[in-house]
């Protein structure tokens, strides 16, 4: 019940999911994986690892708004950022994808967003962590 309360809250105050949804229309463009200073990779699993414009469309269309207090608390942080940028209608925005669902984002209106799955919502993505096609 607190779980559902929760969730209500946030689609309320921060909106539905979607709200940040690209266009067919836009341009992504991607970088490697880099891993940050300070953080162990020791299975080499950053300098794998990678998204597809359809994962990262997927990611914008069903990821909502966090606040402060849930993002802190919320998202593990791997170190291991992909960054890239989202070309629409002639503007520029950018993204980092640098945790387990989580994007830092200045689309759609060049400000700072950052955008997190609901953690009780894992029907999206199979056993693989993989999204379905």
């Amino acid at each position: 019940m607190v779980g559902f309360l929760f969730s209500l809250f946030l689609y309320v105050s921060l909106g539905p999911p979607g709200t940040f949804r690209i266009p067919a229309r836009a341009k992504i463009t991607m970088k490697r994986a880099v891993l940050r200073s300070g953080y162990p990779d020791l299975s080499g699993g950053c300098i794998n690892r990678r998204i597809t414009t359809r994962e990262l469309r997927h990611y914008f269309a069903t990821y909502h708004e966090l606040g402060e207090l849930e993002r802190k608390e919320g998202y593990q942080d791997l170190g291991c950022d992909i960054e890239g940028d989202i070309f629409v209608d002639g503007k520029q925005f950018h993204f980092t994808e640098g945790a387990i669902d989580l994007l830092d984002t200045t689309w759609p209106d060049g400000k700072h967003h950052s955008l997190g799955r609901d953690h009780s919502d894992l029907d999206d993505v199979d056993r693989t962590g993989k999204v379905p096609r």
